[in-house]
């Protein structure tokens, strides 16, 4: 690895693996762009952090998951781990919040519909339409509550081809949103958005953006909600940063 820093525009390789997971090295404008020219396609995209990678590091049927993603985007830890093990600087971590909002606001300007997939989809849809007027929703299925299974994401892919929605937004959380999205029989860009739905339809508090730019997200996250993220955070993480710092190492990184 060179100790040198490598610019986005100056990498003529856009894919590096992170503990055998490969993510794709772009900012918001990229992704949209790469949405706008694929609308006909089955293309997901997926902000990933730590605690799904460890996931899919002891659960290889996970781990099948994400190599037929074409686009994991970094978040959280997966940020530092990417300049830790190749020097890369990425500007702005890909924030499943901001990426759902810069999807509707493209969608407001193309005037194509946008379908919502996840929980608590009547909120996050009146929130959406008071921030871009002229949004246009397709359609929603509301996830909370329901368990998710095949026959679900069959009658999930059956409504969507009912609408005219020009791509689909999934917010249940990981990993299931990945699986779920990977199950879904349709052709058209999926947008994996996390805690996305919730965030902005207020259900859980999102940090103030000076925890969120010097990584302490994940602290203001564990105090709100130990008892769910204990073990994301308390173990998880730090495995996560020891598996980093065997790889950096023992030379086990790799890009493509």
């Amino acid at each position: 690895m060179s100790s040198s820093i490598v610019s986005w525009s100056k990498m003529t390789k856009k894919y590096v693996y992170v503990c055998g997971i490969r993510f794709f090295i772009g900012d918001y404008k990229n992704i949209v762009s790469i949405i706008k020219t694929h609308p006909f396609e089955k293309t997901i995209f997926a902000p990933l952090a730590t605690h799904p990678v460890m996931e899919a590091y002891f659960n290889n049927a996970l781990k099948d998951v994400y190599k037929g993603i074409q686009y994991l985007l970094p978040d959280g830890y997966i940020v530092w781990a990417i300049h830790f093990l190749f020097g890369i600087n990425i500007q702005q971590r890909i924030y499943g919040p901001d990426l759902l909002l810069n999807v509707s606001r493209m969608c407001e300007k193309v005037r194509k519909p946008i379908f919502l997939c996840g929980n608590n989809c009547s909120l996050v849809e009146n929130k959406l339409k008071k921030l871009f007027p002229n949004l246009i929703i397709g359609g929603v299925f509301e996830m909370r509550g329901i368990q998710y299974g095949d026959s679900i994401s069959k009658k999930i892919s059956i409504l969507i081809k009912k609408t005219n929605s020009a791509c689909v937004c999934v917010g249940i959380g990981s990993p299931n949103q990945h699986i779920l999205a990977s199950s879904l029989t349709i052709k058209l860009p999926i947008i994996c958005v996390g805690a996305g739905f919730d965030l902005i339809a207020g259900i859980e508090n999102q940090a103030p953006i000076w925890i969120r730019e010097g990584g302490l997200e994940w602290l203001y996250r564990l105090l709100q909600n130990p008892r769910r993220l204990w073990k994301r955070y308390i173990i998880l993480a730090p495995l996560f940063v020891l598996l980093i710092f065997r790889d950096r190492f023992m030379k086990q990184i790799h890009i493509s």
